[in-house]
């Protein structure tokens, strides 16, 4: 088996060092957890994960965030299978963590990220009373050594339905380990941005805009599996008022090719590329809707907080993104790669301000009620310390 593999292989490298192995001991104090991360970077699960880290203090927790690759803060996605790229320098971060698991013996191992969750399975070897907690937040295959992590983990959080059925493929026969908990919005004060007529046009002025434009927006990365092509296709073949402009908030390796494809449509003067962002906030003010053609979200960040906002959204209903919202009440979900069709979509909502206000309304109201931090981290709470009730 491929485990049995990587810990001889462990064992016969000069980077090998020594485990007691042995069940944790009961603690009298608070329960500890260690979060792991791939590394620090703009994604939406890296983002989760800082959060949950305070999230999890704030409950009682004593909970330590650690970082396989922590001088790594920025790096693009890769399609290539973790652990197989550059496998000696992830074994040797990863011994460094298995070191401080040994030494601080926490109650409960959080993996978060492909190659975190790709490892996780060694350390549930190395200390077999260590509650393992995988998570799958992603809409791409799963590599074997991540499954190796699912069947071997008590629990597996995944956040959105789509996800957790995927889960349930890889570990058929124990539906009850894997548990759905949707993402926390990260932002809860866009539950109170005010949408009033007044603080759109300032916002819009604020961004350049004439306060009567017509405003379409998107914030994601410039990475492949963002699509942006289909949303700019989808922007200059929508019969909508000819002075709309499409604001595209992110940067990435895609972002100049998409400004290229901009201009051979024709549209290069209604896209706005305004780069990286760190607020928000007057992006989603200046706007009438949320548009994204993304195929590779779970359960996407960006979509939560554009109804937190109180926007209605137009997206392709890949994965656990059309979870992230309610067709007909508080968006429009479209069948991926139909780009007519998200052009009629679009064409639907930006004709009708009556519309666009109620989906706007429930939008923020559902937002308000799933993905409130509060919410979310007491589930978070409620599932770690039951897996000490077993």
């Amino acid at each position: 088996m491929v485990p049995d593999l990587m810990i001889r292989a462990m064992a016969e490298s000069k980077l090998a060092i020594h485990f007691v192995i042995m069940p944790l001991e009961e603690r009298d104090l608070s329960r500890s957890a260690v979060i792991l991360l791939d590394r620090l970077r703009v994604g939406g699960t890296e983002k989760q994960g800082v959060w949950l880290d305070a999230a999890l203090r704030q409950c009682g927790w004593q909970c330590h965030l650690r970082l396989l690759f922590p001088e790594d803060t920025e790096c693009e996605r890769s399609s290539s299978a973790p652990v197989a790229d550059g496998g000696l320098a992830v074994l040797r971060s990863f011994l460094r963590v298995l070191q401080e698991l040994r030494d601080s013996r926490p109650d409960v191992l959080i993996c978060m990220g492909r190659t975190a969750n790709s490892l996780g399975f060694l350390a549930k070897l190395l200390f077999p009373g260590l509650k393992l907690v995988t998570t799958c937040r992603t809409n791409r295959a799963l590599p074997l050594l991540y499954c190796c992590s699912l069947r071997r983990s008590e629990c597996c959080i995944a956040n959105s339905q789509w996800a957790a059925d995927q889960v349930g493929l890889v570990i058929a026969g124990a539906p009850e380990r894997v548990v759905l908990i949707e993402n926390a919005l990260l932002r809860p004060h866009l539950f109170d941005l005010d949408r009033s007529p007044a603080a759109k046009a300032a916002a819009r002025i604020g961004l350049g805009l004439a306060a009567d434009t017509p405003v379409l927006c998107n914030i994601s990365s410039f990475v492949p599996g963002k699509n942006k092509g289909d949303l700019l296709s989808a922007f200059a073949r929508s019969r909508i008022d000819p002075t709309a402009v499409l604001l595209l908030v992110g940067e990435g390796s895609e972002r100049v090719k998409c400004e290229q494809y901009a201009q051979e449509l024709g549209i290069g003067d209604r896209v706005r590329f305004f780069g990286k962002a760190d607020a928000i906030e007057p992006f989603l003010q200046a706007s009438d809707l949320f548009v994204s053609t993304s195929l590779r979200d779970s359960l996407p960040n960006a979509l939560v907080e554009a109804q937190a906002a109180g926007l209605p959204v137009v997206a392709y209903d890949v994965a656990g993104a059309a979870e992230a919202f309610e067709s007909e009440r508080s968006g429009l979900a479209v069948t991926s790669g139909e780009v007519d069709a998200f052009a009629r979509a679009i064409e639907r909502l930006m004709s009708s301000p009556k519309l666009r206000h109620d989906f706007g309304a429930y939008a923020r109201t559902r937002a308000s009620a799933l993905y409130a931090p509060e919410v979310i981290a007491a589930r978070y709470d409620t599932v770690l310390r039951g897996l000490f009730d077993v």
